[in-house]
């Protein structure tokens, strides 16, 4: 498949969104293949003993059927969408504010493996007042080298 193009991002996530704020589980999940695997701190929290991971469609069904049921007003906002090779990346928020990623691969435009993200608050990272010598800005632009 390769590197996944704008438009084919954009609906996917749209997609995604859209099944999941209907409630329709059967739209949502013919957007993944049916052996697909599934990790998120979520599932680990809503299917004890699963360790974070689910592994097939009915699986995610089930999981999701019980999330929609615990939290009824469940709604999703997207946020952003990246695009890249084999996989998408949908930002968005729910009801509560929160921003999640979900971070999906793909095979034959089917999800294969998704990972559900949470946004956290970073330890604040060192200020640099200098852009960098020619030198180190030279160093950075240039190609990597791959030595085998």
């Amino acid at each position: 498949m390769g590197s996944v193009d704008e438009t084919s991002a954009g609906r996917l996530a749209a997609a995604w969104i859209d099944a999941l704020n209907r409630r329709d589980l059967d739209a949502a999940l013919e957007l993944y293949a049916h052996d697909a695997v599934i990790a998120s701190d979520g599932i680990g929290r809503l299917v004890p003993g699963s360790g974070g991971v689910l592994r097939g469609r009915e699986a995610l069904r089930d999981y999701w059927q019980a999330a929609l049921e615990q939290f009824p007003d469940t709604r999703f906002t997207c946020t952003s969408v990246y695009a890249g090779h084999e996989a998408v990346l949908i930002h968005y928020r729910n009801e509560r504010g929160l921003e999640i990623g979900e971070f999906l691969v793909l095979r034959d435009g089917l999800v294969i493996q998704a990972h559900g993200t949470r946004r956290i608050q970073p330890e604040p990272l060192p200020s640099h007042t200098s852009r960098g010598s020619e030198t180190e800005n030279a160093r950075r632009d240039r190609p990597l080298r791959i030595h085998r």
